[in-house]
């Protein structure tokens, strides 16, 4: 797990190469969204989060039929973290950001593995839908944690947020 910061920014990104048979040539396609920055809840850790943003986004794609990990996902899980005690942080840096950019595959060229910068202070959680040999190659790598907690209970999340604050999670939970 990273380091301790209070902040998070979801970041979505989608590469692979493809064979476009018009130009008859392989194709390098990049997806990349960057969310708005978040402000952990008081008394949760960086840990504790994750699992409260893994259990969002099983319970977001299950009930609504949406493809796991896929950027509707993620934005969805943003849209509702606000009911749970993260606070959007409003910044010129904080802004949604969304690119899809189509190169010719150059496995030399860094310009189609870059994406965006790091922050200080700003824990970045990575969800990628890539090939591995593709996404190790980015600057992305270097900071992707294995964030995601699989089968978080729905009585760890309850606790998670009662931890937090005085909500009254059985009326809150509806996502």
């Amino acid at each position: 797990m990273r380091s301790q910061n209070r902040v998070i920014r979801m970041i979505y990104i989608s590469m692979g190469k493809h064979y476009n048979p018009y130009q008859g040539e392989y194709m390098f396609e990049k997806e990349l969204a960057v969310l708005p920055h978040y402000l952990i809840p008081d008394g949760l850790s960086l840990q504790e989060s994750c699992e409260i943003l893994s259990y969002l986004s099983n319970k977001i794609e299950q009930d609504n039929n949406i493809e796991p990990a896929s950027l509707t996902s993620v934005k969805s899980v943003c849209k509702v973290l606000y009911k749970y005690g993260f606070k959007k942080i409003e910044d010129n840096k904080s802004d949604y950001y969304h690119s899809h950019i189509t190169y010719e595959w150059n496995p030399l060229n860094k310009e189609q593995y870059s994406s965006i910068s790091e922050i200080d202070g700003v824990t970045d959680i990575i969800t990628y839908r890539a090939d591995d040999k593709i996404f190790n190659k980015s600057d992305m790598a270097e900071r992707y944690f294995d964030w995601y907690t699989e089968d978080v209970s729905q009585h760890r999340f309850k606790e998670l947020i009662n931890k937090i604050s005085n909500l009254n999670i059985d009326e809150q939970f509806k996502i």
